[in-house]
């Protein structure tokens, strides 16, 4: 298969940044098409990730498969991009939803390691119009220690959503206290290895509060997984999409076979739900707690 376009210099976001696509909402990217989306795909080989569209094993037509970052070779902070990057809002707005479909491979909670910062993937971070770097973002954080996680000794990821910055504290279904997920009964990668899920994240900017939905084929998932729940976002109103994916603290390892895809991306400022042929019904009320 041919590449899409490989993005080789490295976009600083601020509020001068020249974003690489505008978009009116309601918006969608079904990626079936490739080179449709090569202006907003990011990948760095210098890091060790990579890119490949895919007609095989979608939710439908083509999906984007990307491999994560694997090295810390180029720029100095302290993790590594790669997805789906640098979207600004033609106008500015104070709800925001997002859905996507997203699936792993099987070895990803096994090869998943972290270099020095944890192994965070803010999958998503929306920038706000609330002063310097303000932003809302969901994250897939990793459970992996004897001491915290239950039962004890499992490994897997579970998504949670933050508030503005990493200081506001993040959210996950019946934390116990630390900044990673661990509950027993909350989502767990391990279960859905290879299977698409559809996600969406929803937040009101002048309510000050997220919701994260959450639809499996099994429908064990079926609607609301944390929320609405109080998340400090300051105010102001969502401009860009910094990215989907996304970034990672502290780089992964990708020589054995690691990899993610997405599919069926919509932007709105209402919800959205999840696309057609997809589960859907009754909604869940599964409340999440605050973590400092």
């Amino acid at each position: 298969m041919k590449k899409i376009l490989i993005i080789t210099i490295l976009l600083v976001l601020s509020s001068t940044t020249a974003f690489c696509r505008e978009i009116e909402l309601p918006w969608s990217a079904t990626l079936d098409t490739e080179g449709d989306y090569s202006d907003i795909v990011w990948y760095q080989p210098l890091d060790g990730s990579a890119f490949e569209h895919r007609t095989t094993g979608c939710w439908s037509g083509g999906c984007g498969r990307w491999t994560p970052p694997s090295s810390e070779t180029t720029t100095g902070d302290m993790g590594r991009r790669a997805g789906i990057y640098n979207l600004s809002l033609a106008d500015n707005t104070t709800t925001f939803h997002i859905r996507w479909l997203f699936r792993h491979s099987a070895n990803w909670e096994e090869e998943v390691e972290s270099r020095g910062y944890g192994t965070q993937d803010k999958w998503l971070i929306v920038l706000t119009t609330a002063g310097t770097n303000n932003r809302f973002m969901s994250i897939y954080e990793q459970c992996r220690s004897a001491a915290n996680c239950i039962p004890a000794g499992a490994d897997y990821f579970s998504p949670g959503v933050c508030g503005t910055t990493d200081d506001n504290g993040c959210y996950y279904v019946d934390n116990l206290g630390t900044n990673q997920p661990q509950a027993g009964d909350d989502y767990r990668s391990e279960n859905y290895e290879e299977e698409w899920v559809c996600f969406e994240y929803a937040v009101d900017l002048t309510a000050q509060t997220s919701t994260l939905y959450i639809w499996t084929q099994d429908e064990v998932y079926n609607g609301v997984y944390i929320g609405p729940i109080s998340t400090t976002h300051i105010g102001g109103a969502a401009y860009a999409i910094e990215g989907l994916g996304h970034y990672f603290n502290g780089y992964y390892p990708s020589e054995d076979g690691v990899w993610f895809e997405i599919d069926e991306i919509a932007i709105d400022d209402e919800y959205i739900g999840p696309p057609s042929g997809f589960v859907g019904g009754a909604e869940s009320s599964i409340q999440g707690i605050k973590i400092k």
